[in-house]
């Protein structure tokens, strides 16, 4: 979209926000502008304005009035030509007092709840249906407010926006040999699809590094390969790019965040069908990442990313992911409201010993046992009852004395 179509959306509208879609300012001027009071309104429009941060204005809109009514969440089978997931949102200018919440992906076994309207304020009104009774206590738990929240300690940030990968990016070993660029300015560079769960598969990746900070002229060989692209780099940065250097990265992130070891890396991008929603490892030789992955730094000593991985990972958090996050990104701003319990200082040191030894062990050998022990340890970590594991995890194998008999 257009700068100038940008801001005049801005000044039009207070739902425009960052990526926002002409849809949702359809929604908008149909629920404020047309619809007189006591109206009706029903839309099918794509499922990401539950969830993603664009549409927040939007969500807070219609949640704060009072106006949404049902919410019908079907998938991507309503329309042969669709390639994303659809919602039905039903709204009433009269006000509301619940909202209904319909599970309509097995269309003839759909899944019906209700809820209060404030019910999302705990989620930072991120909307899902997921609502019953047994699956909010869980919630309830992974978001008490006496739970101590990601962003406290640490960072949590998208990877790079080179502005053009493939000038950038070299995803073979001899092209960026090939193209004699200065070892100090290329980097290890990692998409979303080069590690999987706890292990990262592959390193071959390298990124031409630069910020408007780097004095180019320094590097002539990474002048003059740049050279051959200095027009097509100019015409893509947009107008409020202009100030910045031809040749640098779109969005370089800050380059201390990026060299720290050890930190955790998360995929960006998840088809919602896909298990796990949650893909996340520890990278403990410096690697940079594409915009198809997040990264979690820490900023204080209290916790170790050691002990953090051991909850992303888990079958909890993946579960949230499954749920009240459902999405095809599985977005910084989503990972910045995990939040968990503060544990005993004997908690963390197991979480962070097994956690060291699956990322030692994974690449050679299985490690469900170890990873099952995780998961075990979280649900005690969260005061989860037994019936509770069993609806995250049908497959748990425990009894509900075995399970009792764990110690935290």
């Amino acid at each position: 979209m257009e700068k100038e179509l940008k801001d005049y959306f801005k000044l039009k509208f207070d739902t425009f926000f960052k990526r926002s879609d002409i849809f949702s300012l359809f929604i908008d001027y149909s629920a404020t502008k047309l619809a007189k009071e006591g109206s009706h309104l029903a839309f099918i429009i794509p499922s990401i304005v539950l969830n993603n941060l664009s549409y927040k204005p939007l969500r807070n809109k219609l949640l704060d009035n009072n106006w949404l009514s049902t919410v019908c969440y079907t998938g991507n089978k309503i329309f042969l030509d669709a390639t994303v997931d659809t919602v039905i949102l039903l709204i009433d200018k009269a006000g509301v007092h619940g909202i209904k919440l319909i599970n309509a992906l097995d269309f003839n076994r759909q899944k019906i709840s209700q809820v209060e309207t404030n019910f999302f304020k705990k989620f930072d009104n991120v909307i899902s249906v997921t609502g019953d009774d047994n699956s909010n206590k869980v919630f309830d738990k992974v978001f008490h407010p006496r739970n101590i929240n990601v962003e406290k300690h640490f960072e949590v940030f998208q990877g790079i926006v080179t502005g053009n990968n493939p000038v950038y990016i070299f995803d073979e070993q001899k092209q960026w040999e090939s193209a004699k660029i200065e070892k100090e300015l290329l980097h290890i560079l990692l998409h979303g699809r080069d590690f999987n769960k706890w292990v990262i598969k592959s390193t071959e990746r390298r990124i031409l590094y630069l910020t408007d900070e780097i004095n180019i002229n320094k590097y002539p060989r990474a002048l003059s390969y740049l050279s051959h692209y200095k027009k097509e780099l100019q015409h893509s940065k947009s107008a409020e790019e202009k100030s910045s250097a031809w040749y640098a990265l779109h969005r370089p992130r800050v380059k201390e965040n990026l060299d720290l070891i050890p930190k955790i890396i998360i995929q960006n991008t998840r088809n919602e069908r896909l298990k796990p929603r949650i893909v996340a490892t520890v990278d403990e030789i410096g690697v940079y990442g594409s915009q198809g992955l997040n990264f979690v730094v820490p900023t204080t000593n209290k916790y170790s990313v050691y002990f953090l991985i051991a909850i992303i990972n888990s079958r909890l958090i993946d579960y949230l992911f499954e749920t009240k996050f459902l999405n095809l990104a599985i977005k910084a701003e989503y990972i910045k409201q995990i939040s968990f319990p503060e544990p005993s200082l004997g908690l963390r040191r197991k979480l962070e010993d097994l956690s060291k030894k699956v990322l030692t062990n994974k690449p050679i050998k299985p490690t469900e046992k170890l990873e099952a022990e995780i998961n075990n340890l979280v649900y005690k970590l969260y005061n989860l009852t037994y019936a509770e594991v069993k609806l995250i995890n049908s497959e748990f194998s425990l009894s509900e004395e075995e399970y009792h008999a764990i110690e935290i």
